[in-house]
């Protein structure tokens, strides 16, 4: 420095140099720890006229200055460079005149680990670079101003304003370029005509202003933090004037709105973006907002007001707050500008939407706004809280939308609701379309989907789970005549557990497709002024549905739907049901002005009324209630030939039943069904009315199935026995009409009649037709079984053994072991229950057995053996009165013994026998009945018989000898079965008695010879018998309060005649074979056939 100080003047202006001398020297000049001071005069200066470089390396340099041109450093010109290390730079506070550095016109200026205190730095079309630099302001104004092009960097560099004192820490204008990294400062930044970048810096601003503006700039902003510290205003971030900021990794914090978009487009990724007290984001003026990976916390999350909203993976949190935010929205997007395309839109993914306090909106979309959302997430708490709203305005001229797929709403509160779409007073049509939405509410009059004012919405694969009084899934409101509420809704499932499906308030087109919607109160409420059509088209539904006032409902069932539960209106509605193409109701209609039945079934619960009634599908009497319900129609009754169902309690005319009761006047074909609650039957007179007509009775009523109870047979009547009135009866009789004798098609007419002077006197009227008391025929089935189950394996000794002196031992004491075997086939015709019933049987029944003990004396002849038996019988059972059947099979199995003893062994002499046999049998029993399931129960005991005879010999001839052999027999059984349960309500019980049976007979018979084997002998035999039974079968029909017993209608005494043929064959083998017919004076007989063979060993 020595070496240059002929060129160099220090003085009270500061550094000077030479030009013309250091120009051929030195391009740049150090200055090295100097401590200067100046009130005139910048102390370092590059310009045109001091053309060196700069380079400072310590020093402390004070500056004084009282005009806005002067500065600590200066530098001016294209290229110019003042680079500073390790300085410090103070400067008066006394006024904002004062300077650190000021750099113009294409000039350089980089501080590098300086400091600066109450200075300020302007750049004009040039450059400033400061690293490791701090900056300490005190008084409040623009420390930083940029401007006409220039160029700002900053590394790792504070710029503070201290002593309370607050301001702009950098300005810019004019087309700045700003590269700052690690910024630190409490000042503001306004950011205006620029482009550039704002890297891991922090701002930490205190003012009701923007702690950082951009104006008509184009910003690039990671991993930087703003905030506004202020108590209760101020704005973090401000975007105006066709801003452009992309902002990813960071923060902004304000009070007040912590992020402002005016005309401008902000792209953010992971950010932080809270406001403590007002909106975290306003939108507004065409701007555009895009969020990714972010979250937001404020009063309102978002505001977006005629712009663009694009949310992805974005987190608004609005219970963040420490106290519930009223009023709080998540999102709000308004189009007041009525701008089209992309404006006034918000674009939604896999974003969650959390607010907490009364009337709160999780998302709110208004004045021709449109959203699409996916994958969304939205849970309110508070009173009146909506997760999401749509709504028109006053003065929209475009329709609000909403398009929402793969989302989640859920709210509590009372009268919150989990979507609502109305349209304001505006005349357009909002529309929403919701698709795999599921929304869940709590709270007392809160609302799954409301629909107002005319608005229009879809919803498919819709579920809702509500609960809480008074709630409803959808809430439609205030439609009106000209713009009715539309909703639709498909594939969807629909619940709430303590409230009500639809709310009605207005006019509203209602179709549910597809669908379940289960409620615990009503399925729709329709209030006084409100007209709602409902189609239901194959959806289950529970819950009531309602009318109050003057409200009026039109309601389809089609394609398979059902409704269970009451359908009532007040005296003033007009109310109309139709059921179509296999719907069903269940439940009682009260009040309704016409129900259309052309569905599968309407399901009476209780007593019902309607002013006109078409049915031509099925009316049932619940069948799990009671009977004693009543349907009115209180004009006419027309079917098409529908069913109808009653539940009626059998017994005599006065009977609780069902009953349809016609005000009007009936017509067309209805088929009845009436199923017995808890009768006994009984014997009636005019029977139990189930049908009454007040008008014209030009409607048929036929009785579609078997109606009995307790043996008892009804059927249906038009009229009474005594008053021939339009009422239809149930009569437990039959009435056997006279038939008059046809008129001939074509009568020959009679020219010349013959006159009659004496006319033959008046006919006396027509005796009243008989009348049976009509007995159902399971009893004969009933009964029938148990004189099966007695009497299959009951036997003779002849229909055992045959002629059993054929076979005999050789000689004295010799055993002649036997083997024997047989089968009779053979039908049963009788008649039970005072002959009302054809029983017919048809029986077939094989038994085997053989001696296994024999005494012989020479003289007389004792057999023992065992005997084993297995028997089918088949049974009809058919009234000749109803020509109802009933059917049954009895499979049966035996085993026992006998004994036989002879008084002789010589076939040629007189001689006595006796025979016994005692056998016990096991029955499986089935009985059917027309129309009836198949009842299956069992019968076993024991049964024996005691026989004795005498043989005569009468007469010989020259080929053979006549005899004849008086027979008496004596047959006791006791054969039982258990209790049977009829699926009807009784319990049968075949008797606990033992059955006896007397035989007195006698047999005659011709012994000869074969002509051809003189060994073989042949006896042919008639046979009469008397048989006389002690008891007859029965069936005894046992209720809770008594029993009613049936019995057979066969005579006690049958008389029998056999014909048959015995023969020997051989020594050792000998066969028979008989037919026989028995007969009474009462319908019974019995025609059978056997054959039997023996063989001895």
């Amino acid at each position: 420095m020595s070496k240059l100080k002929n060129h160099v003047r220090i003085k009270a202006g500061g550094v000077r140099f030479r030009k013309r001398y250091l120009a051929g020297l030195v391009s740049t000049l150090l200055v090295t720890g100097y401590s200067l001071s100046s009130s005139a005069a910048p102390i370092f200066v590059v310009d045109d006229e001091h053309e060196q470089d700069l380079k400072l390396s310590g020093g402390e340099y004070e500056a004084k200055f009282s005009d806005w041109e002067n500065a600590t450093i200066f530098a001016s010109g294209p290229g110019r460079k003042i680079e500073a290390n390790d300085i410090t730079i103070n400067t008066s506070d006394a006024a904002l005149d004062n300077k650190a550095v000021s750099v113009e016109n294409g000039a350089v200026v980089i501080l590098n680990n300086s400091t600066i205190n109450g200075g300020y730095l302007r750049s004009t079309g040039a450059t400033i670079e400061l690293n490791d630099t701090s900056i300490n302001a005190t008084l409040g104004s623009n420390v930083l101003s940029v401007n006409s092009n220039s160029t700002l960097n900053i590394n790792n560099s504070t710029i503070n304003f201290v002593n309370n004192q607050f301001g702009y820490a950098l300005t810019t204008s004019n087309g700045a370029t700003l590269g700052i990294n690690n910024l630190t400062t409490n000042g503001a930044l306004y950011i205006a005509d620029a482009k550039g970048s704002l890297n891991n810096s922090t701002v930490n601003h205190s003012s009701i202003f923007n702690a950082v503006a951009v104006n008509n700039s184009n910003l690039a902003i990671t991993g930087t933090k703003i905030n506004n510290n202020h108590a209760d205003s101020g704005t973090g971030l401000s975007l105006t004037n066709n801003s452009k900021v992309k902002f990813q990794d960071g923060h902004i914090k304000s009070a007040g709105k912590a992020l402002e978009i005016i005309s401008s487009e902000f792209t953010g990724k992971n950010l932080n973006i809270t406001s403590s007290k007002n909106r975290a984001i306003e939108a507004s003026q065409l701007s555009k907002i895009s969020l990714t990976d972010s979250d937001i916390k404020g009063n309102i999350g978002i505001f977006a007001n005629s712009s663009e909203v694009k949310l992805t993976d974005v987190n608004i949190d609005l219970e963040a707050s420490p106290t519930p935010i009223s009023y709080g929205w998540g999102l709000w997007v308004q189009n007041v500008q009525n701008c089209t395309g992309e404006c006034g839109t918000a674009v939604i993914t896999r974003t969650k939407i959390e607010t907490k306090g009364d009337d709160a909106y999780g998302i709110s979309i208004s004045a021709g706004a449109h959203a699409k959302a996916e994958e969304l997430t939205v849970n309110t708490s508070g009173d009146k809280a909506i997760g999401i709203n749509l709504s028109g305005s006053n003065t929209s001229k475009i329709a609000s939308t909403l398009t929402l797929k793969n989302s989640a709403i859920t709210t509590s509160g009372d009268d919150a609701h989990g979507v609502v779409v109305r349209n304001g007073r505006d005349t357009k049509i909002n529309t929403a379309d919701l698709t795999d939405v599921t929304i869940n509410t709590s709270g007392e009059y809160s609302a799954a989907l409301g629909v107002w004012e005319g608005a229009s919405v879809k919803a498919t694969n819709l579920t809702v789970n509500n609960s809480g009084p008074n709630s409803d899934i959808f809430y439609m409101r205030d439609g009106s005549a000209a713009l009715r509420n539309q909703l639709t809704v498909e594939n969807s499932t629909l619940n709430n557990s303590q409230g009500n499906g639809i709310y009605g308030h207005g006019f509203s087109d209602i179709l549910l497709k597809d669908s379940t919607i289960t409620v615990k109160e009503k399925l729709l409420k329709a209030f006084t002024g409100s007209d709602v059509k409902l189609d239901l088209d194959n959806v289950t539904a529970k819950g009531d549905v309602t009318a109050a006032g003057d409200a009026g409902i039109n309601m389809n069932l089609i394609n398979a739907s059902s409704l269970t539960g009451a359908i009532t209106a007040a005296e003033d509605t007009n109310v109309n049901i139709k059921l179509l193409s296999g719907s069903s109701l269940t439940g009682a209609v009260n009040g309704v002005n016409s129900f259309d039945h052309q569905g599968k079934s309407w399901t009476i619960t209780g007593d019902s009324d309607v002013k006109t009634l078409h049915n031509a599908g099925e009316i049932i009497f619940d069948q799990t209630g009671s009977a004693g319900r009543t349907l009115t129609v209180k004009g006419d009754y027309i079917s098409d030939n529908g069913n109808l169902t009653l539940l009626t309690r059998l017994g005599d005319d006065n009977s609780l039943t069902d009953r349809l009761i016609v005000e009007g006047s009936t017509a067309g074909t209805t088929n009845l069904k009436i199923y017995n609650d808890g009768g006994l039957g009984a014997e009636t007179n005019d029977g139990i009315k189930v049908v009454m007509v007040g008008g014209e009775s030009n409607g048929s009523f036929r009785l579609e199935n078997r109606v009995g109870y307790g043996g008892y047979e009804y059927f249906l009547y038009k009229g009474g026995v005594s008053d021939n009135d339009g009422n239809w009866y149930l009569r437990s009789t039959y009435e056997d009409p006279e038939i008059p004798d046809p008129e001939p098609e074509d009568p020959e007419p009679n020219p010349n009649p013959t006159p009659n002077p004496t006319p033959d006197p008046a006919p006396s009227p027509n005796p009243t037709p008989d009348r049976v008391h009509l007995v159902e025929p399971e009893v004969g089935a009933y009964i029938g079984n148990q004189a099966i189950a007695n009497q299959m394996f009951n036997l003779r000794l002849r229909d055992r053994a045959g002629e059993s002196l054929f076979t005999q031992p050789k000689a004295v004491g010799d055993f002649a072991s036997t083997m024997w075997l047989r089968t009779e086939g053979g039908q049963t015709r009788s008649r039970a229950a005072g002959r009302q019933l054809k029983v017919r049987t048809n029986a077939v029944v094989t038994q085997l057995g053989g001696d296994i003990v024999q005494y012989d004396n020479g003289e007389d002849l004792l057999r023992i053996g065992v005997l084993a038996g297995y028997g089918d019988a088949h049974l009809n059972s058919h009234s000749v009165y109803t020509g109802y059947k009933a059917k049954s099979r009895v499979k049966g199995y035996s085993a026992g013994l006998y004994a036989t003893w002879y008084s002789s062994q010589d076939l040629e002499q007189d001689g006595m026998y006796v025979d016994g046999w005692l056998q016990h049998g096991w029955f499986d029993n089935d009985v059917t009945g027309d129309s009836y399931s198949t009842i299956s129960y069992k019968s076993k005991g024991f049964s024996a018989s005691l026989e004795t005879g005498y043989s005569l010999r009468l007469a010989d001839f020259p080929t053979a000898s006549w005899f004849i052999q008086p027979q008496a027999q004596l047959i006791w059984s006791g054969v039982h079965a258990d209790d049977v349960n009829d699926k009807r309500g009784s319990t049968i019980n075949s008797g606990d008695q033992d059955y006896w049976q007397t035989r007195l007979g006698v047999r005659t018979w011709l012994r000869g010879t074969s002509p051809v084997n003189r060994q073989q002998i042949f006896q042919p035999f008639v046979e009469l018998n008397w048989l006389h039974n002690a008891e007859a079968y029965e069936a005894d029909y046992r209720f809770a309060t008594g029993s009613r017993r049936y019995t057979s209608s066969t005579a006690k005494d049958v008389g029998e005649f056999k014909v048959g043929l015995e023969g020997k064959l051989m020594d050792n083998f000998s066969v028979w074979g008989n037919v026989a017919h028995r007969f009474d004076d009462n319908n019974y007989s019995y025609t059978s056939g056997m054959l039997g063979v023996k063989y001895q060993f």
